[in-house]
């Protein structure tokens, strides 16, 4: 069954390239990908290794997700909301964030959304 993303948004959603690992309670459940936009409810997630969500997760997995970037560290528990097999792409829903995640997103957000480069 196939699964799109709606493209009408109740929150705005930024662009982002960051790698992230994605696992569930299954101990072979995990995914390596890039997040290809975020907004303050979820994001977007492209697989990297393995190259395909297919047979790994399903809509309604829980999972848990944290970057390892340093620039931009997020991580916390969420949902697997949609899936599109063609592409190799989930939407994650966050049921919950760490307060510096939280905080991180909100920031960055903000930012991007004022037009502002600048840190207050």
């Amino acid at each position: 069954m196939k699964n799109k993303s709606p493209e009408n948004r109740q929150r705005p959603r930024i662009g982002l390239e960051v790698q992230v690992r994605v696992t569930s309670s299954d101990p072979y459940s995990k995914i390596f990908g890039w997040i290809l936009d975020l907004s303050p409810g979820g994001l977007k997630l492209k697989a990297e290794n393995p190259p395909s969500f297919k047979g790994v997760f399903h809509k309604g997995d829980e999972v848990f997700f944290e970057t390892s970037d340093e620039f931009y560290n997020i991580r916390g528990r969420g949902r697997i909301m949609w899936t599109s097999d063609e592409e190799d792409i989930v939407g994650i829903k966050f049921d919950d964030l760490e307060d510096p995640s939280r905080k991180s997103i909100e920031d960055f957000l903000r930012i991007c959304l004022q037009g502002d480069a600048e840190t207050p």
